[in-house]
């Protein structure tokens, strides 16, 4: 298959309307989708064709492996996976239709809100010992009732293995060139992800939706040549320079989310417990 309306005809063989196609992916072709027999459900169904690129099927093994996640609201549903033929790996993910990627906050006041319905979903993944390992505005969908993590194609286990079969490695070299720059330095060098990675990847994340700039932005576009090394080697601009005037207690948690020594980041109970105070989501007697 190469044509959109072969991809669209199967599609609607399989029992989904196809809607229209959704641009710059990160991985193969996705289409807005409802199923025939629930209209009114949106979906997206990602499209990946391993006779055009056989490069990416450690990526449709891996998400193979993920298996369904539909009951945390901050995730997004991964409903079902299928290889048919041996050739098209198709993913279907339940998305609102006013889902995007979520590219940067119109208003610093929504930071705490924003903030903790992020942490609640990344705590849903790392109690269910997996890893993102992805975690960037491409992965992260702004929709009206918060943000919505998703984009598994990368996912590890808290063993810092990737859930098929495969070596890390396989997985590593499929990132796109840009998740890298949110990347937590450990990842940049070589290592597999880890939960502590996590945690740096979504300050990183903060820190790009408060300031509208990835934390490293290196000078010269030669980085692209090799991106891994030249962005390890790029330092971070405080995030005041480019967001000022946000409450302090917000730069500081940021830094202490990108942390060079994974060790001394704020762990996940404490940012769980941080934004859930901050956002009014503890019940008055938390603390009783």
């Amino acid at each position: 298959m190469s044509s959109n309306s072969e991809y669209e005809s199967l599609l609607t063989h399989i029992g989904y309307i196809p809607g229209p196609q959704w641009e710059d992916t990160l991985v193969g072709k996705r289409f807005r989708a409802s199923k025939i027999d629930k209209p009114g459900v949106p979906f997206v169904v990602d499209l990946v064709d391993l006779t055009l690129q056989p490069a990416l099927r450690p990526l449709c093994e891996n998400l193979s492996s993920v298996g369904s996640i539909d009951d945390c609201p901050g995730i997004a549903r991964l409903i079902d996976t299928v290889m048919l033929r041996d050739e098209l790996f198709i993913a279907v993910t339940a998305l609102p239709l006013d889902a995007r990627p979520y590219d940067k906050l119109t208003d610093s006041a929504n930071f705490w809100a924003d903030a903790y319905k992020l942490v609640s979903a990344l705590r849903y993944l790392h109690r269910r010992e997996l890893v993102h390992a992805a975690i960037c505005p491409d992965t992260v969908y702004w929709t009206k009732e918060g943000p919505v993590l998703g984009e598994f194609w990368w996912m590890h286990n808290a063993e810092c293995l990737p859930l098929a079969n495969l070596a890390s490695e396989d997985i590593a070299a499929l990132m796109p060139v840009r998740v890298m720059p949110f990347l937590a330095y450990e990842q940049l060098a070589g290592e597999p992800p880890t939960r502590d990675s996590d945690l740096y990847a979504l300050g990183a994340l903060f820190y790009f939706l408060l300031s509208g700039r990835p934390p490293r932005n290196p000078a010269s576009k030669d980085w692209l040549l090799d991106p891994r090394r030249v962005l390890n080697l790029t330092p971070v601009i405080p995030l005041e320079e480019f967001a000022p005037g946000l409450d302090r207690e917000i730069y500081n948690l940021v830094s202490l989310l990108m942390m060079n020594d994974r060790a001394s980041r704020m762990n996940i109970f404490m940012l769980e417990a941080l934004t859930a105070e901050r956002s009014g989501n503890l019940p008055e007697d938390a603390y009783a």
